[in-house]
C-alpha cells in the first residue's frame, strides 16, 4: 500500500509519510 499511496501524491513528495498517513 505504500507505493501506491506514494505513486498517487507522488514519490518525490511523498517518499516517506504519505498524506493519507499524515492526515490519519
Amino acid at each position: 500500500m505504500a507505493p501506491v499511496l506514494s505513486h498517487r501524491r507522488g514519490v518525490g513528495t511523498s517518499h516517506k509519510t504519505p498524506k493519507s498517513a499524515n492526515n490519519h
